[in-house]
């Protein structure tokens, strides 16, 4: 039995992998890497690869709002950015990666319209809307919308894609613990004093790197708890913000008590993550398989 342990950053399908920390198969791993999405600068000449991503609806990414640089004008979204089961590395992950064979090669989705993001409260997340590239879409194997819990127990999963110099590396999972003493605090690099007053961002052991902001982190029920932030302390301490924590904050405006995003607090309840005046779920396209 070959473990990516905790702390270490494998890839998802890496060849002989059977568990990432103690509670997460490589199927398990797999099935929630499905949902995990490339964001790529494609105005740029050539396209740069910058951050990660989780699709949480059809039609709905859940990013860190860092990551859009103030714009989605020219960001696409790429899932299976991943190695296949015949080329990915096993253990010990090498450095440099070697090249291997990826299960996508190109872009599916644009980025649209910001929905929200949680800027002004000192949360960096943003739920951006988006558009397919093709009325025919076809993945390399079932794509897996995440669904949302408060649970943040036990191990933890993140999965995303380490950049360096604007080049992803192929989809990695990485498992760990809430830090005990240390769980909750701020943003890690407070810019703002929102940033600096905020306690919906949670810390952990687990092995974040550059380019991995936003994609997710799931508990041991393999739901979403949160999205990957950045480092405190090199090797130690790395935040997620805590979507159970963010959807649970309220605010007070005009004498009212109101949720800080009401399109979390109805996806952590079994809805969609949209309001009325959102855009409508895709039509006229055909995912094979069905999403």
């Amino acid at each position: 039995m070959s473990v990516c342990s905790i702390g270490a950053r494998c890839h998802v399908g890496g060849k002989g992998i059977t568990t990432f920390g103690r509670k997460f198969t490589q199927a398990k791993a797999l099935e929630l890497a499905s949902s995990c999405v490339l964001i790529i600068d494609v105005g740029a000449s050539p396209p740069l690869q910058v951050a990660s991503g989780v699709l949480i609806a059809p039609n709905v990414v859940l990013c860190a709002n860092h990551s859009l640089s103030g714009a989605t004008a020219n960001l696409q979204g790429q899932l299976f950015f991943e190695c296949d089961a015949k080329t990915a590395p096993g253990l010990p992950p090498p450095r440099p990666p070697p090249p291997c064979t990826l299960l996508s090669t190109a872009p599916q989705m644009k980025f649209g319209n910001v929905l929200e993001t949680g800027s002004s409260f000192g949360l960096d997340y943003a739920l951006v809307a988006i558009s397919w590239l093709s009325s025919t879409v076809t993945f390399p194997r079932q794509v897996t919308l995440p669904k949302p819990d408060y649970y943040y127990g036990g191990e933890l999963l993140g999965i995303g894609h380490p950049v360096s110099s604007y080049k992803a590396e192929p989809t990695q999972a990485t498992a760990g613990n809430v830090i005990a003493g240390a769980a909750q605090g701020p943003h890690h690099d407070p810019v703002s004093p929102a940033e600096a007053d905020a306690k919906e961002y949670t810390y952990t052991n687990i092995s974040f790197t550059d380019g991995m902001s936003g994609g997710g982190v799931f508990n041991e029920n393999g739901r979403l708890v949160g999205i990957i932030e950045g480092m405190r302390k090199f090797g130690k301490e790395n935040s997620f913000l805590n979507i159970g924590l963010v959807a649970s904050k309220t605010v007070s405006s005009g004498g009212a008590t109101k949720p800080v995003s009401d399109r979390l607090k109805q996806w952590m309840g079994g809805g969609l993550p949209l309001l009325s005046s959102d855009p409508p779920a895709p039509s006229g396209v055909t995912f094979t398989p069905p999403l």
